[in-house]
């Protein structure tokens, strides 16, 4: 918490009025907040903040078809881990907060095998006309990544 001493998080907000305040997923950027923001959330032993690491391309590429059989996809793990958490907190005699936040659309494009193939390759689809970065845009928002 270096950005202040007086700010809260959202999930902390609630959990201070009475929720039950449980998150999965990509709710922050990796460790920020540190440790995945323990006063945010209401149970940190049985349910700690739980964010599962997306795996890269086996190929190291940017994006990749993968075997959904071999390799686990981050968002299914984080839509699973929110589902249980759900289920726990309907049983609860407090309201609940529940944050899942998912990876996509982020690098690494990973897609279950068959996913890209319907698709025709790269370099049969047209790029824009105007590759001029937009103007009064801010420059976080330039990505030259792919």
């Amino acid at each position: 918490e270096t950005t202040g001493q007086n700010w809260i998080t959202m999930p902390e907000y609630f959990k201070n009025n009475g929720y039950f305040s449980s998150g999965v997923g990509k709710l922050y950027h990796p460790n920020l907040p540190p440790q995945g923001d323990p006063p945010s959330w209401s149970d940190v032993k049985e349910y700690p903040y739980y964010n599962p690491s997306p795996k890269g391309c086996p190929n190291g590429t940017a994006w990749c078809s993968i075997d959904p059989k071999k390799y686990n996809f981050s968002d299914i793990e984080a839509l699973d881990e929110g589902l249980r958490r759900m289920h726990h907190a309907k049983n609860l005699s407090q309201p609940f907060f529940l944050g899942v936040g998912f990876h996509k659309p982020h690098l690494p494009f990973r897609s279950p095998t068959g996913f890209i193939e319907m698709y025709p390759p790269a370099v049969n689809i047209s790029t824009a006309k105007n590759k001029d970065f937009p103007k009064g845009a801010p420059t976080i928002a330039l990505n030259n990544c792919l």
